[in-house]
């Protein structure tokens, strides 16, 4: 029981009780997830001082306002509770929106009514490869075959089987156990590759306005 110190990698084992089924071992953080910054004024805001000489917080016009991102949205499905209430708390907490779900979906639809901008599910639902049959699914729909998604499991021969496929296909791979940071660098990566595709795909379609542009005159 306890935490002890890797001297070389600067992990920690976390008693299993903490952390269940996820290898049972994080990275130290020098801050922890989710801890903010304070501000001595609310963000956009600009700061002057009054006749004597207090500071005065001057709020920016409505106009002037930026409109917040929206966060990005996770579907986490996997059939442990304890394995969903900790993907919540640790993405939550890097500031994502989650949605989790403890069976495996038998229609997209249901997974297009949550639209999701992420998928994390496991290769072994309920005692059946039900993970697999999803991410085929996903892949051979047009309204879904974009969509990011990450192999999260413990089924470590079959998915180290197919690994390199999936990779192919854009599918992250997660195997347990595994630490903190490495959900998050694969969650950032996926979203990363989505928005080069994103950016990539709006440039040929700018390109394609200006060449028909070109052609008219």
């Amino acid at each position: 029981a306890g935490r002890r110190a890797g001297a070389a990698t600067g992990r920690a084992t976390v008693p299993c009780h903490c952390r269940p089924s996820l290898g049972n071992t994080v990275r130290r953080h020098s801050a922890p997830l989710g801890a903010t910054r304070r501000h001595s004024a609310p963000p956009g805001a600009a700061e002057g001082r009054d006749d004597g000489g207090s500071p005065v917080t001057t709020k920016p016009h409505e106009g002037d306002r930026p409109h917040p991102k929206r966060p990005r949205k996770i579907l986490v499905v996997n059939d442990t509770q304890e394995i969903l209430d900790l993907f919540r708390e640790i993405l939550e907490e890097a500031g994502y929106e989650v949605s989790i779900y403890s069976y495996a979906f038998r229609d997209l639809d249901e997974i297009k009514k949550i639209a999701p901008d992420l998928i994390i599910l496991d290769y072994i639902i309920g005692g059946e490869e039900y993970g697999w049959q999803l991410l085929q699914k996903l892949k051979l729909d047009r309204e879904t075959v974009g969509t990011p998604v990450i192999v999260c499991t413990a089924a470590v021969r079959q998915v180290r089987e197919m690994e390199g496929r999936l990779r192919e296909k854009g599918v992250g791979v997660i195997l347990k156990p595994f630490d903190i940071d490495d959900l998050l660098l694969e969650v950032e990566a996926s979203f990363a590759a989505l928005d080069r595709s994103a950016h990539d795909e709006a440039e040929k379609v700018a390109a394609g306005a200006a060449g028909g542009t070109t052609d008219h005159d």
